[in-house]
């Protein structure tokens, strides 16, 4: 790899580990406090949203008293509750960065909804398809972000003989 090249592409690889590293922490936030506000408007009590824990994905618990429960259909909406409207924010701007990390910020919370969809579904295929269908929006985000950099905001290079 040349200096020029690094120099180049390097700044462009930084900038995108560190938006997605900040869109995959901010979405699974969104996607814990999504259930904690369905289990809070379903009149359930002791929430508690748990990010960081000795390994174990990201999860919220909750008391829900008898005949209180929000159901898996509820929950499993709730996981969007937060993470939708922040990728319309970001498909609302004007700007080619801004609404294609709307497709990353859509495509990584409906990989964060995987799971909680199958529980409605009943099936490893259908949270494997969920996956898939995230991770082809969140790159076809990160593809045309990157292409967008690349055309709009670099100088080309220069070939030298």
């Amino acid at each position: 790899m040349t200096a020029g090249v690094r120099r180049r592409y390097l700044p462009i690889a930084l900038y995108l580990i560190g938006l997605n590293v900040l869109i995959i922490s901010t979405v699974a936030v969104l996607h814990e406090l999504g259930h904690a506000a369905a289990g809070y408007l379903s009149g359930c009590r002791q929430i508690t949203v748990t990010l960081l824990n000795d390994g174990y994905l990201p999860h919220t618990e909750m008391l829900c008293a008898a005949g209180n429960d929000p159901g898996t259909l509820v929950m499993a909406a709730s996981t969007f509750l937060f993470v939708v409207p922040l990728a319309l924010l970001f498909y609302a701007q004007q700007g080619l960065k801004e609404r294609f990390t709307g497709h990353i910020v859509l495509g990584v919370g409906i990989i964060a909804a995987a799971h909680d969809v199958q529980l409605l579904f009943d099936g490893q295929a259908v949270e494997l398809l969920t996956i898939g269908i995230g991770t082809v929006i969140a790159l076809y985000g990160e593809e045309r972000l990157v292409n967008g950099i690349i055309t709009t905001e670099m100088p080309p290079t220069t070939q030298h003989r």
